[in-house]
């Protein structure tokens, strides 16, 4: 895979990663600002101002929950935090990030929070799915080895994340297959059933902390829990994504009960 797209100067990198994130969000913005409740919900510039308010609490957010996954890679370089093209990021604290930051931004401008939660999370695993196609040409978030599998791919390029030469699940793809999959259940479902305030921003954490969990499985990368019993099974994110699905699903569980009683 490609890590680096364009040499600018110096140690200065076009990196594919960050230009799929950029591709992603675009199609994001130029989606949800088309759409017909984002003009009922808040003015363009609010929104635009909201939209990199939001990214920067996503990179915070997503950050944060790395080091703290990961505190041994941060030993005696705790400045290294503060350059997040050092080390890695977590999507599961990117939501948390952005959700966080989002009803802070959503008060201060007098926005309801469910309904605009409900249009960026039903556009928002496009960008995720855009996304992971950097993380695949980065050869981050790799996969463990795979051994004779059809599919499986190699990373030659001596920048690359991923262990080089050895045949390893796509668990980019994987991630990706599984955004752009929520992101079509998701738009299925809204048109008909999820029609109340909330509905589709709580069946979108449900299916992406899911589909994190199962996709945790094949990552190369992952570092079970460990207990006073040995290792378990899950990792420390999937334990994350665990706590996601539910409060996912008790907040499915509270709105569907409270629509049923009015």
């Amino acid at each position: 895979m490609i890590p680096h797209l364009a040499h600018i100067y110096g140690p200065i990198w076009i990196q594919s990663y960050g230009f799929m994130i950029a591709v992603g969000l675009l199609i994001f913005m130029y989606l949800t600002l088309n759409d017909p409740r984002r003009k009922q919900l808040a003015s363009t510039e609010v929104y635009i101002n909201g939209c990199f308010f939001g990214l920067l609490c996503g990179v915070l957010g997503a950050r944060i929950l790395y080091a703290l996954s990961y505190p041994a890679e941060f030993a005696g370089r705790w400045h290294e935090f503060f350059m997040p093209w050092v080390g890695g990021l977590t999507v599961i604290g990117a939501i948390a990030g952005v959700g966080i930051g989002s009803l802070w931004y959503f008060k201060r401008y007098h926005i309801p929070a469910l309904p605009m939660f409900d249009l960026v999370t039903l556009y928002g695993p496009l960008l995720q799915g855009i996304s992971r196609l950097g993380c695949l040409a980065a050869g981050c978030c790799y996969g463990a080895p795979a051994g004779d599998l059809l599919w499986a791919i190699t990373f030659t390029h001596p920048d690359a994340h991923a262990p080089l030469f050895v045949a390893l699940h796509p668990t980019q793809l994987y991630a990706g297959i599984a955004s752009f999959i929520i992101f079509l259940v998701l738009l299925s479902l809204q048109k008909y059933l999820l029609k109340r305030p909330g509905l589709t921003f709580c069946c979108y954490l449900a299916l992406e902390n899911s589909a994190r969990f199962m996709v945790d499985f094949w990552r190369g990368d992952r570092d079970p829990l460990i207990g006073n019993w040995g290792p378990f099974i899950i990792s420390q994110v999937q334990l994350y994504a665990l706590i996601g699905l539910f409060i996912a699903l008790t907040g499915l569980c509270w709105l569907l009960f409270t629509s049923n009683k009015s």
